[in-house]
């Protein structure tokens, strides 16, 4: 495949997954329209990586636009990523999960091309929550993340960084798009330090003032209370704990800072210092974080759940 023909890459992580949550993510992403893409799936290392399930699957529908990359130990997701992009051809890249779904069969070129329009190098979107109970998946309301969005529509570079560095109010990394070269310089950078949490990429780039559009449409549904970033678990939250303590030394021994760099480093200098409840109070009354705290408790942004324009997988998908 010609470099120059894909625009996206959209890169699927798996590890032992489900065919069921497979099948709807992948269905979701052949479906797109006016789209030059490939699909890599890369797997960590999976008893089953159900490659011999995804040829068939493919072959059957008639799509060639994929390769797929195995792993015989697992490695965590920074590493399953990174050759993922090794192989990807695209100049922008879409890293999607198991479960998660494009929201229709033009989300990824308006995306696409808002993005472009915008002159940044990467975007942030909307997402519509769904659960599973009883096998049964359901729309959810639920919090919206960012908590706080105004700086993003007003354009305020400032805030939008410390809110993302210092406040850790961050988009989902399932609903973020990208360039290629990007993102991959910036996953070089925390890959040996950050094992599971390749989004951290981002707070990166957004202290080194790499600042996102916000484009205000649902593109993607979003499995909650599933993934490991979500679970109720100790052991994943102390995981993705340590990747952020990671990625935050890494923030506060780099040199050459100008001012916000250097006010976002005292800043997590201070809430890294002590307890972890000393970390929450000092982090809360950090600059903006009242305001963070009381939309969070009092008046949440909260996810979209019109799916009347969504993709047919997803009606599929809730009918199984």
């Amino acid at each position: 495949m010609d470099r120059e023909t894909v625009e996206v890459s959209v890169i699927m992580a798996t590890y032992n997954p489900s065919w069921e949550k497979c099948v709807f993510t992948l269905d979701s992403v052949i479906g797109q329209k006016d789209m030059n893409f490939e699909l890599i799936i890369v797997d960590d290392g999976s008893s089953d990586n159900l490659f011999s399930a995804y040829e068939i699957y493919f072959s059957n529908i008639g799509f060639s636009r994929f390769k797929l990359i195995d792993h015989k130990e697992n490695q965590g997701t920074v590493k399953n990523y990174t050759d993922g992009l090794k192989a990807a051809e695209g100049k922008y890249i879409k890293l999607i999960s198991p479960g998660d779904a494009l929201f229709n069969d033009n989300s990824l070129s308006d995306w696409l091309s808002a993005l472009k329009a915008s002159g940044r190098t990467w975007s942030f979107a909307d997402a519509i929550y769904y659960s599973v109970a009883d096998d049964k998946p359901r729309i959810m309301k639920s919090t919206a993340v960012p908590r706080l969005i105004d700086c993003y529509l007003d354009h305020d570079s400032p805030k939008c960084r410390w809110n993302y560095t210092v406040l850790e109010d961050i988009p989902l990394g399932a609903a973020i798009l990208c360039e290629r070269d990007v993102f991959g310089s910036y996953l070089d950078q925390i890959t040996g330090h950050v094992i599971y949490s390749e989004d951290l990429s981002y707070v990166l780039m957004m202290f080194d003032g790499i600042e996102p559009f916000y484009y205000d449409v649902p593109c993607i549904f979003y499995e909650y209370g599933c993934g490991v970033s979500t679970v109720n678990d100790k052991i994943w939250r102390d995981r993705f704990h340590n990747d952020l303590i990671s990625v935050e030394t890494i923030i506060t021994n780099r040199t050459c800072c100008d001012e916000l760099q250097t006010k976002i480093q005292k800043a997590l200098v201070a809430i890294n210092s002590g307890n972890n409840a000393k970390k929450r109070l000092v982090k809360n009354t950090q600059k903006g974080g009242i305001e963070k705290v009381i939309k969070y408790r009092l008046n949440p942004r909260m996810s979209g759940t019109d799916i009347s324009l969504c993709g047919k997988w997803w009606n599929e998908y809730a009918a199984d």
